[in-house]
């Protein structure tokens, strides 16, 4: 069996009884160039269930979740929706939400998702059908009852007010962000918005499914808390999402499916926590039997070469015939030892060279100076700095943008970068950004920087990285979490959203620039060992960084020297 799963599914997260399954799989696999991602993955997801996936970044969640959607088709196995299934589905990556028409208001957005306009354009055509033909009244009647039954059912009727109540839970509307409403367009809203937009679109649907990609990665503290109370009480609803976000799935998790780096899938009761507890406890176990099986093949073996050394299997034909015993039994603990679950690898473990990042040059001493800038989208000013001085940063020094999804922090890092390339594709409404002299960028944005769509791994992190020495690049590519197969045969089409994020991380580190302006470096497409070494090469780094971050944690790790408070543009020292 493929898939390991606790009998007692319904003993996690909050009591409940579950209702009938809304998705089933059946040996669902999927599998890349290094073999299987997962496989044999057979499970029912049950209305009032919240399923959690789990697994490192390029373990296959994201996949998996978008066969289970229906959005991608199984590359083995089947995927069975209960008829007229009503899915809602929020994406981790934007590249998967390019058709988004950004011109239209965030009242049109949700209320596609619900089907609402629809159901109004039919009612109306009932309405002037029977305007124009009284004598059509009986004939249409039934149709046009069904679609009013079905709109109530919706809450069509009150669906404004709905959505305003959610806007407001997820801290997207004009109170905690200063212009977004209803009437807003999703070009007016920053990336950070864009997604909790996306995550409300897919609450709203009323989803029979909802398929949610690390649906935390972008909201604070309360809205985690909001949304896991919001997904418990789900009750007519099944819920599977993917999330490494270890305190919000242990309050919100039924069940959680855990994938590994052989393919191998298990499958328990409870969140992360609880399922870590009995999945290492199973690999324990299983570890100890196929070592009691090692063993015995080890005596044998030992007991083998010890005869033939001192040609004993020649002086009898009853000593031949212990030989061909020894043999035999060998054989058959060597064919038993293959088939046991306890001398597989799950997890792959690879030596990480340990890699600094140096400048190809020192910058002059004043690397960026801002003054009164100010940047607006349409009536919406994102960023405002006329109510602070001139704004200084200095080499070597590292600063922290800090301040809510919205007030301007990633407006702000890319007019730096416009003005540091020379680009001017993104100047200041008003004010100046002065970059001195000597000052060579390197610039990581999540949802701005594009890969290539095809080529191999290592091929394109030489082009990102402008690196020649394929050591060094094997190197920095390890140091992010890439191991050697994957470096030389990988394309990168195939590469997960979080393997996406780590190579333009590691391009952009690669290009020896003296400003490092790094835009949500995190999120929840880094293991913590990756983390951990990126803290600590860009604490280390001795040229200036400008980071934005929402983690704490990291960014006690890297130690800032000053903190820029955002939208007001105050600035305190921290050291």
């Amino acid at each position: 069996m493929s898939v390991e799963k606790d009998k007692d599914s319904r003993k996690s997260g909050s009591a409940r009884t579950f209702g009938e399954p809304i998705v089933r799989t059946e040996n669902l696999g999927a599998f890349t160039y290094r073999g299987s991602l997962f496989t044999g993955l057979n499970i029912n997801i049950r209305k009032g269930e919240v399923v959690t996936v789990a697994g490192k970044s390029g373990s296959g969640k994201t996949l998996l979740l978008k066969n289970i959607a229906a959005l991608e088709s199984p590359m083995e196995g089947k995927v069975y929706h209960l008829p007229q299934t009503r899915v809602g589905y929020s994406p981790q990556d934007m590249e998967d939400v390019e058709d988004l028409n950004l011109n239209m208001t965030v009242k049109d957005m949700l209320a596609q998702a619900r089907g609402l306009p629809d159901l109004e354009n039919r009612m109306h055509e009932f309405e002037e059908k029977m305007g124009k033909d009284p004598d059509s009244f009986k004939t249409v009647l039934g149709d046009y009852q069904t679609v009013i039954d079905r709109y109530e059912q919706l809450n069509g009727y009150n669906a404004e007010a709905e959505m305003s109540k959610l806007l407001t839970d997820l801290k997207v509307d004009e109170r905690a962000t200063g212009h977004i409403n209803l009437q807003t367009r999703l070009s007016e809203v920053s990336s950070g918005q864009l997604k909790r937009l996306l995550l409300a679109r897919a609450l709203f649907t009323k989803p029979d499914l909802a398929i949610l990609d690390e649906p935390t990665s972008h909201l604070d503290v309360e809205s985690v808390s909001w949304l896991s109370d919001f997904l418990k009480n789900m009750a007519t609803a099944a819920v599977v999402m993917a999330s490494n976000n270890r305190e919000f799935a242990d309050q919100t998790t039924h069940t959680t499916v855990g994938l590994t780096d052989s393919g191998r899938v298990f499958v328990y009761a409870g969140g992360i926590t609880e399922f870590e507890d009995k999945r290492d406890a199973l690999i324990e176990s299983e570890q100890g039997e196929a070592r009691i099986v090692r063993e015995k093949l080890q005596q044998l073996q030992t007991t083998d070469k010890a005869f033939r050394r001192i040609q004993a299997y020649r002086r009898s034909s009853d000593m031949a015939q212990v030989g061909r015993a020894l043999g035999s039994r060998m054989d058959k603990l060597t064919e038993q030892l293959q088939q046991m679950p306890g001398a597989q690898q799950v997890y792959r473990e690879e030596r990480v060279p340990d890699v600094t990042f140096s400048p190809e040059r020192q910058s002059g001493t004043d690397v960026i100076a801002l003054n009164q800038v100010v940047k607006k989208y349409g009536d919406f000013t994102a960023v405002d700095l006329r109510s602070t001085g001139p704004i200084q940063i200095r080499r070597g020094e590292k600063w922290w943008l800090k301040g809510a999804n919205g007030s301007g922090k990633s407006t702000l890092m890319r007019m730096i970068h416009s003005q540091a390339t020379e680009t001017d594709d993104f100047p200041p409404d008003s004010g100046k950004i002065k970059i001195g002299v000597s000052v060579d960028t390197g610039y990581f944005n999540p949802d701005t920087s594009r890969l290539p769509k095809a080529g191999i791994l290592l091929d394109v992190a030489r082009t990102l990285g402008n690196e020649v020495n394929r050591g060094r690049v094997m190197a920095v590519l390890n140091f992010f979490g890439f191991d050697g197969n994957s470096i030389n045969t990988q394309d990168v089409s195939t590469l997960s959203h979080g393997e996406r994020q780590r190579l333009k991380l590691a391009g952009t580190m690669m290009q020896k620039p003296n400003l490092l302006l790094i835009d949500e470096p995190t999120g929840n497409f880094m293991s913590e060992d990756v983390q951990t070494r990126v803290s600590a090469a860009l604490k280390n780094f001795p040229g200036t960084l400008v980071l934005v971050s929402h983690d704490p944690s990291f960014v006690d790790q890297v130690d800032p020297d000053k903190v820029l408070l955002m939208p007001s543009g105050t600035v305190n020292t921290l050291k």
